[in-house]
């Protein structure tokens, strides 16, 4: 569970670093682009979605955590059991985010 904890912290900060704009050379794909290709994005708004899709993820990781640690306290197999349908949910979730991003990142192309 340690392990999972530090994961959930090591996403929360980078998060947090993304979102204050600072870390857009940690965006996959935008990292690599030549300058040209840098300026026909607003650097801003990329580091914003990135930062808030990796929230996201970072809540679901602490849910999840959350429900497997209860289900381990009460020793409840329907628990533990439930939070596989939990992280199958979480999986649906983080597929609509990455099609939203997308889907976002290409109407900041040349909106600067």
């Amino acid at each position: 569970m340690i392990i999972a904890w530090i994961v959930a912290a090591i996403c929360g900060i980078i998060s947090i670093f993304i979102l204050c704009g600072k870390g857009s050379w940690l965006v996959a794909g935008y990292n690599i682009m030549s300058k040209e290709e840098k300026a026909q994005y607003d650097e801003k708004k990329v580091c914003r979605l990135t930062g808030i899709l990796m929230l996201i993820i970072t809540i679901l990781i602490v849910i999840l955590i959350q429900i497997t640690e209860y289900g381990s306290r009460n020793d409840s197999p329907s628990i533990i059991s439930n939070s596989a349908s939990v992280f199958g949910f979480m999986v649906i979730v983080l597929c609509i985010g990455f099609c939203i991003f997308f889907d976002r990142l290409t109407k900041i192309k040349h909106k600067k």
